[in-house]
């Protein structure tokens, strides 16, 4: 179970409650999911509280920001994804039959969103990350460490003069 059982405390003292589902609660919670039922619906008919059920999921995925990881429930909730995304189907298929005009714009739509997750990440070239620099350096939101050595061929002692702040830190493109 995935709390504690109800009664005595005598004996338990120390003892953290035992991480896991048994087998029922879980082909509940899959059921559940499946006739149409939410996510916290399936987790309080299968006896757990719904933020229970959230805390497992995030530490199956090993998601949890405070809690260990319990790698043996995550062919569950792999399991209980696949049970929404079944659900969710029925309902997208039900409503293509009832109202074909609203689920095919709903459907445009979400293959609309599917196109632009495909797009590659635009990666910057030299230049641009050069031109971004010098605009957060300039706008003194980043600040270039002080180049101590006046000697050195930095880009920030090639040219002398007005090159440093008043505080000695270096200023591109002056």
């Amino acid at each position: 179970m995935a709390t504690e059982k109800k009664g005595s405390q005598e004996g338990r003292k120390g003892r953290a409650p035992r991480l896991y589902l048994t087998e029922e609660q879980q082909r509940l919670i899959i059921s559940a999911i499946e006739a149409g039922g939410s996510l916290d619906s399936a987790a309080r008919a299968a006896g757990i509280s719904p933020r229970k059920l959230r805390e497992l999921h995030q530490r199956a995925r090993g998601r949890h920001p405070t809690r260990s990881a319990l790698p043996h429930l995550k062919p569950f909730f792999d399991d209980v994804d696949q049970a929404i995304g079944r659900r969710l189907l029925a309902n997208e298929i039900r409503v293509s039959d009832s109202d074909p005009k609203y689920a095919l714009k709903y459907l445009l739509a979400s293959l609309d969103a599917e196109t632009e997750d495909e797009d590659p990440v635009h990666v910057p070239t030299a230049t641009e990350m050069q031109q971004e620099l010098d605009v957060l350096v300039s706008s003194g939101a980043f600040r270039v460490p002080q180049c101590k050595d006046e000697n050195c061929s930095c880009v920030f002692h090639r040219e002398k003069g007005d090159s440093h702040d008043d505080e000695g830190h270096p200023m591109p493109g002056r």
